[in-house]
């Protein structure tokens, strides 16, 4: 084992580890190190009868996990040109992305691959299908900055791993399936965000691989983007020269601020350092001589300017979502599952946030206390009101300190306080109530000193600050528990 994983030989044991149990632990550290020997040692006794069958299983799925190292050591995984994508495939997923979150799973696919006794190009289907799959799951993800909840959750998926290599279930409807924090970003949401998304600078490591697979789509021709010589050109470039701010037109300072570095303005080329700042008309001679596809919605522009790039970026999002594409029916819909929520979220759990988006609770349990809750907005307030009764002091510590754990000052205001707010900006009374739920022209008395509630949050900050103030208030050692609707 240490002669092929070397140095990974640690993250692979805890990684078979978590493939077997279906369970997460934590990153291997010296800090835990005695605790995950303590629960592989564990495993072993409980699963094998014998040292020998536990060295032969663990063996076996060495050889897989040096793929996912090394994807050049996939010789042979499925046969023909099929092959090379299954590679490539792999090294998009754990080089070019870098998940450690899939690699148990993967591991898993690539051994029941292995034992499954469906034919051999079913078999090979069903993997490359998985695959694809788990590459257009991270990089849609990745693109709405979204990484909360892999590393405890993914490896659960593991009981699915003989459904989706047998073909009853596919990779990507078991993805959909998971919480919201897991979810699917469905087209909506991806084309929503690309229109403002200064890609280039917000998502540099992984715009390579994007343009390169989006090439790759356009042409039907492998791209190395990982060739330093080939490299991502900004076509209206970085600093405007007089030639530039004349094409861009009056709003030039706009146009270069919103556009620079969206995807509408960016393409591969093999020779970056040479096109720099030169002007349109120069940059499309360049490219004409270029081997990339991409040229060939630039090149017959006769300008660029804001209008060709907007064009050009519902072209670029439009081809995104066919390289990293869902089935219709995932296309538009919600690509989550409340179903997969425990019925009782524990708030002590540090992260109890990721499991409520997209629930509803039902009931609030605070120590012996069982308080009705329709809204995790009411439950924020009714965690606040707990407070407040119980402690003054307490209360009043959450006040002084509240832009510091809530990230906010004004989470908690007097009405003297929101008065004038209010008066400002009418709309911000619909972001406030009591500590009896109610808004301010809802109350029959209004008294100065009455404490009114922020509650314009979303399911997840609601628990994030009922827990950020628990941790403030460390003393109280409360139990707070909420059960969803069913």
């Amino acid at each position: 084992i240490e002669k092929a994983l070397g140095s990974e030989t640690s993250k692979f044991f805890r990684d078979y580890l978590q493939l077997k149990t279906r369970k997460s632990f934590k990153v291997v550290s010296v800090a835990n190190t005695k605790e995950l020997y303590a629960a592989f040692k564990a495993f072993v006794e409980a699963e094998f009868a014998t040292s020998e069958e536990f060295i032969h299983d663990i063996i076996s799925h060495v050889k897989w996990y040096r793929i996912l190292l090394q994807p050049e050591f996939a010789h042979n995984l499925v046969g023909g040109k099929e092959n090379y994508i299954v590679r490539d495939l792999i090294r998009n997923i754990f080089q070019d992305i870098k998940s450690e979150a899939f690699k148990p799973l993967v591991m898993g696919l690539l051994q029941e691959h292995s034992t499954n006794d469906l034919p051999n190009a079913e078999k090979a289907m069903t993997l490359k299908l998985a695959l694809q799959d788990i590459r257009t799951y991270l990089v849609r993800r990745r693109i709405l900055g979204l990484t909360q909840g892999e590393n405890k959750n993914i490896v659960t998926l593991a009981n699915q791993i003989c459904n989706v290599i047998s073909g009853r279930k596919s990779m990507i409807e078991v993805l959909a399936n998971q919480f919201y924090k897991l979810r699917v970003p469905n087209d909506k949401e991806v084309r929503s965000l690309l229109r403002t998304l200064n890609i280039y600078q917000d998502r540099k490591k992984y715009v390579k691989l994007i343009l390169g697979k989006m090439e790759e789509r356009q042409s039907k021709v492998a791209v190395d983007f990982r060739d330093p010589k080939v490299t991502i050109e900004h076509i209206m470039p970085r600093t405007l020269t007089s030639d530039w701010i004349q094409s861009l037109g009056l709003a030039y300072e706009e146009t270069h601020d919103q556009y620079l570095h969206n995807i509408g303005n960016l393409m591969l080329t093999e020779f970056n350092s040479e096109m720099g700042n030169k002007s349109f008309s120069d940059k499309k001679k360049m490219l004409a001589k270029s081997a990339l596809a991409y040229r060939l919605d630039v090149i017959d522009k006769e300008t660029w300017n804001q209008s060709t790039i907007e064009n050009r970026l519902d072209a670029m999002t439009n081809l995104f979502l066919q390289t990293f594409s869902l089935p219709s029916e995932l296309q538009t819909s919600d690509n989550w599952s409340t179903h997969h929520v425990s019925g009782l979220i524990d708030v002590s759990d540090r992260e109890a946030y990721l499991n409520v988006e997209g629930t509803k609770p039902n009931t609030m349990l605070i120590d012996d206390l069982v308080i009705s809750v329709n809204s995790w907005q009411k439950v924020f307030v009714v965690f606040l009101k707990h407070i407040h009764d119980q402690s003054a002091e307490d209360f009043h510590h959450l006040v002084q300190t509240q832009e510091r754990i809530f990230s906010r000052d004004s989470v908690l205001l007097k009405w003297q306080n929101l008065k004038k707010l209010v008066t400002d900006d009418p709309k911000v009374s619909q972001t406030y109530k009591n500590l009896g739920g109610k808004p301010w022209n809802k109350v029959e008395t209004l008294e100065a000193d009455m404490w009114f509630v922020h509650i314009n949050i979303s399911a997840s900050r609601a628990i994030k600050r009922i827990q950020a103030a628990l941790s403030e208030l460390s003393h109280l050692n409360k139990r707070i528990k909420i059960k969803l609707r069913s």
